[in-house]
């Protein structure tokens, strides 16, 4: 390439982004593999290893580098902030002199087109926006100096250690700055927040998610599928452990409630901002928060009796649940009515957990314990003690009908009907003993476990594009 070139279209020559110790220290974000044992690996094959300001060496000492590396894995301080030193064929060099290129998991391109390692650049944004809140969001970038931000990096909940921030690059310096006034200006960051990147209560945050995917019995979603939140902005009257992990809806209604009274924020960070900073809102569905109010539970199919239909009923305000087995002598499960329900709707299982909340003489026998044994001793013997067990649950809605009338019809009945039929009267009882003051939160809960379609995501703002 010529000169004339440059001076016709102007062409940017940068470094690439520096394999830091604290950089080398983590994995590397594709493969997942730890960036030491890449360089371990690297030099055990004498391969080339790029340089950020361009060219490659080869380590020739590899004996020597190899004992090192083992030694950077047990403390990544040891060698201090130029890393490990290695003997290569182009003299002696560190670590820190080595690119973050495309084996570590680093861009294809250098650092002049935004690149930064991601936990100083998060750290150093929650640091940010800790110092602007202690003095102020109108102040000039000017006025956040090194020793400002020192004092905040002791109020934020981050992961990077304050030598890992102090000499971040002028734009990234700038993006925080931008991006920190925007958010308290807008409000989703206020007095009394703490920003967390990384620490106990966020990791605590996913971990939640995680059991809310693993009691509805659904494939987890990843955590920045779920919430991309690089940082979050956390009140000191928020409690992680009053997050309704029962079912994937609820967990989210909880996070939009707290989303919504700007208790728990989850904060997705793009940048480099050097410039105006657009900010959007994800996931603000309050339909999510919507209760439901108990109105019926029916043992009869609208035109018929309790004889004519092994289902069952729940009727709320604005819909209905249709409750039937899948098949014969199966289990029983609830699904709205006229709609798509996740996974089925709501299991036996699911309900029976909904309904032990309220103490447990509520909970639910296994179909294959109670009501399918109960349904075959009546089928194949009348037995006496069964058919008056079951004679429990119907008379509560029968009051006028008597013992023999039912014995009399019920041993007509094929097994798999009594089976089925047993079941849906015993939760109909069940749910209509609940407390009253409790039913409806019971109804809202078996609702909003069936009524999802997807593995819905949770509320988060992000901060730049």
């Amino acid at each position: 390439m010529n000169f004339k070139s440059f001076i016709n279209k102007p062409q940017v020559i940068s470094e690439g982004t520096k394999l830091t110790p604290s950089v080398l220290d983590e994995k590397n974000s594709k493969s997942g593999e730890a960036r030491i044992d890449i360089l371990r690996d690297l030099v055990r094959g004498s391969k080339p290893l790029e340089l950020a300001k361009g060219g490659t060496v080869v380590v020739v000492n590899i004996k020597d580098a190899l004992e090192k590396i083992k030694l950077f894995k047990k403390n990544s301080l040891h060698f201090g902030r130029g890393g490990i030193p290695l003997e290569t064929n182009g003299g002696t060099i560190y670590t820190n002199d080595l690119k973050k290129s495309k084996v570590f998991g680093g861009e294809s391109g250098g650092a002049g087109g935004g690149s930064l390692n991601t936990k100083i650049y998060e750290s150093h944004n929650a640091v940010f926006l800790h110092a602007m809140l202690e003095h102020g969001h109108k102040q000039p970038l000017e006025f956040f100096t090194n020793d400002i931000l020192k004092n905040a990096h002791k109020l934020a909940d981050v992961d990077a250690k304050w030598n890992e921030l102090e000499n971040i690059p002028d734009e990234w310096m700038l993006s925080s700055y931008n991006i920190s006034q925007e958010l308290i200006k807008l409000g989703y960051v206020k007095k009394g927040h703490v920003i967390h990147r990384n620490s106990k209560i966020m990791n605590g945050i996913y971990q939640k998610k995680n059991e809310a995917f693993a009691n509805m019995n659904l494939k987890k979603l990843k955590d920045d599928k779920w919430n991309p939140g690089d940082v979050w902005a956390v009140d000191k009257s928020f409690d992680i452990n009053s997050l309704n992990t029962a079912t994937v809806d609820g967990l989210n209604a909880d996070i939009l409630e707290n989303y919504l009274n700007r208790s728990c924020v989850g904060i997705s960070l793009k940048g480099p901002m050097i410039k105006s900073v657009p900010i959007k809102e994800y996931n603000i569905d309050k339909s999510l928060l919507k209760t439901y109010r108990f109105k019926d539970f029916r043992l009869e199919s609208k035109g018929g009796n309790f004889w004519s239909s092994k289902m069952g009923h729940i009727d709320y305000d604005g819909g209905e649940m249709s409750i039937k087995d899948g098949k014969h002598f199966g289990s029983v499960k609830a699904e709205i009515k006229g709609k798509k329900a996740r996974g089925g709707g709501i299991g036996w299982s699911e309900m029976s957990g909904y309904l032990e909340r309220y103490g447990k003489k509520y909970k639910l026998q296994p179909i294959s314990k109670q009501a399918k044994k109960i349904a075959k001793a009546i089928e194949r013997k009348q037995d006496e003690k069964s058919i008056k067990e079951f004679y429990k649950y119907y008379n509560y809605f029968y009051k006028n009908d008597s013992y023999d009338d039912f014995k009399a019809k019920l041993i007509t009945m094929p097994g798999h009907w009594i089976s089925a039929k047993f079941a849906i009267t015993q939760l109909g009882y069940n749910i209509n003993h609940v407390p009253r003051s409790k039913i409806n939160e019971l109804v809202t809960n078996f609702v909003n476990y069936a009524g999802s379609s997807t593995a819905e995501s949770s509320a988060y703002v992000k901060a730049g594009k």
